[in-house]
């Protein structure tokens, strides 16, 4: 957690790659803040973008995976978290409450939200049981409301 009266300082997780390119550039533009890229990979796109970048463990191996996201919190005050993959959405989802009560914002929904929303049939039916708009894809155009087709 970043100290009162310091700037913040954000991790971005998956960034070294395109897919984390467009969400590192945004956060470095944050008045004041200090960017954290961490990847799997030793080279990145964004490792030449950035004055910290780090190796991370794969999520896969998730107490590795964890242990490495506490020592940033701890060793660099990283008050904010944001994930660029669907790949380490689950693991932080799970310890959502955990890096909060530590003072650590963290860019993910619930595990429940999580649930939904990384299942197209899932969202599809969420979404069609709300008379929210939605193409009916596997579903088939009798799961989708009459008025909303």
């Amino acid at each position: 957690m970043t100290p009162p009266g310091q700037p913040p300082v954000i991790l971005v997780l998956s960034g070294g790659g395109f897919q984390g390119q467009g969400l590192f550039e945004v956060v470095r533009r944050i008045d004041g803040a200090r960017t954290i890229v961490g990847d799997i990979h030793e080279e990145g796109v964004t490792r030449y973008l950035c004055a910290d970048y780090r190796r991370l463990p794969l999520v896969a191996e998730r107490d590795a995976f964890l242990a490495a996201l506490q020592a940033l919190i701890d060793e660099e005050g990283v008050s904010a978290i944001y994930p660029s993959t669907v790949f380490e959405l689950r693991v932080l989802a799970d310890m959502r409450e955990a890096f909060r009560a530590r003072g650590v914002s963290v860019a993910v929904s619930t595990p429940e939200a999580l649930a939904v929303l990384l299942d197209k049939h899932a969202t599809a039916t969420f979404l069609a049981a709300y008379d929210i708009p939605t193409h009916a894809g596997r579903l088939g155009m009798d799961a989708v409301p009459a008025r909303l087709r």
